[in-house]
């Protein structure tokens, strides 16, 4: 069975480099994902403030 140290140094290097281990996209696509939500939601309080403005509903 391999040493202690061997899995310590995998897991760090995994957190700090995630692409080397193939997380790095799925890390960027969580992020895409996170300021298209953040997009959405700005957009959905302009056209409510919009509406209210108009007199619509």
């Amino acid at each position: 069975m391999p040493e202690p140290t061997i899995f310590v140094q995998c897991r760090s290097q995994t957190q700090e480099e995630p692409k080397a281990f193939g997380g790095g996209n799925e890390l960027k696509q969580k992020n895409k994902i996170a300021k298209l939500e953040r997009m959405v939601g700005k957009k959905k309080v302009e056209v409510t403030l919009l509406e209210n403005f108009s007199g619509e509903s």
